[in-house]
């Protein structure tokens, strides 16, 4: 990307990094590592521009999502606004706007795609 004179990087991250996942503080840890990791590299390569934002996956259909017993899966949605897990192709669709010249102007950005879990509303 220096030698190209530009780029765009895209870091995911997770939801248990903007809200409490009891019994899970190394995982929800490591990903909120991820959103400052990339909020500083993208400050510091902003003037080389090159951009990094990051996406922040809510439950998904697929993954992790996937394997979570049918009750808990029922549990879970209730605490999504849009009732529903997400699916990958929704969140590649983030990744690959990101990614895009359409975000040209975008950089250092955390782009939530979690149907409203992180809204908090229970």
């Amino acid at each position: 990307m220096m030698a190209a004179k530009g780029g765009a990087i895209v870091n995911v991250s997770s939801a248990a990094a903007l809200r409490a996942s009891p019994g899970a503080s190394s995982y929800a840890a490591s990903k909120g590592g991820v959103i400052a990791f990339s909020r500083t590299l993208a400050a510091e390569l902003a003037p080389k521009n090159i951009r990094v934002n990051t996406v922040v996956p809510g439950f998904l259909s697929t993954g992790m999502g996937a394997r979570l017993d049918r009750n808990l899966t029922k549990e879970k949605q209730r605490a999504i606004a849009l009732g529903r897990f997400g699916t990958g192709a929704e969140v590649a669709a983030a990744v690959l706007f990101l990614a895009s010249a359409d975000a040209g102007y975008v950089v250092g950005e955390t782009l939530v795609v979690d149907g409203g879990l992180t809204l908090a509303t229970d």
